[in-house]
């Protein structure tokens, strides 16, 4: 296997796990990762951040309550322009680095655009390794992407954490070896 996609529950510390993998192996990525964008105690959407180098636009709002547009998920407006020139420029771009690939997350707000698709895909098909989150829920996308016998699925739980963040830093020394 050479992609590795971390899936669980909405708030269990997926995007952090990976934060925390990278560091502690002291890596360089590329592709991108998303924050929560909180106001108070809610949240209120998602920032999208590039880590690919020398993108004219590093950072983006993936999605947001009240934003205007046709791109609905749940409560929140899908910001397709950020989406794109954020995070599926940033995965264009990765594939022209021999380093690990981040694809922080694949899920519902992914499926409104065909370009973040691709990028997607051509990540997965890439000789570099992928680290990613993956919804923990069905959709043809996700479950397109689940069903690959080039992915493996490891499931976070909030009682298994450093646990699975020791499995999944191993597994990512190995395949960062191999490049």
């Amino acid at each position: 296997m050479s992609n590795i996609l971390v899936t669980g529950r909405p708030g269990v510390g997926k995007t952090t796990l990976i934060k925390q993998v990278i560091k502690e192996l002291g890596l360089k990525p590329v592709g991108f990762y998303t924050e929560e964008i909180r106001e108070g105690r809610h949240r209120a959407g998602f920032r999208i951040k590039s880590l690919s180098p020398g993108l004219p636009r590093m950072d983006g709002i993936l999605a947001r309550i009240g934003l205007p547009g046709p791109h609905r998920r749940g409560p929140y407006t899908v910001n397709l322009l950020d989406m794109e020139e954020v995070g599926a420029r940033a995965l264009e771009e990765a594939l022209s680095y021999s380093a690990l690939i981040v694809i922080d997350e694949i899920g519902n707000m992914e499926i409104i655009s065909l370009r973040f698709q691709k990028a997607v895909i051509a990540c997965l098909e890439s000789p570099q390794p992928v680290l990613g989150v993956i919804k923990a829920g069905r959709g043809p996308f996700v479950d397109r992407i689940k069903s690959r016998p080039d992915v493996e699925i490891i499931e976070l739980r909030r009682d298994r954490f450093e646990a699975v963040k020791t499995e999944v830093a191993d597994r990512i020394k190995v395949l960062i070896s191999q490049l």
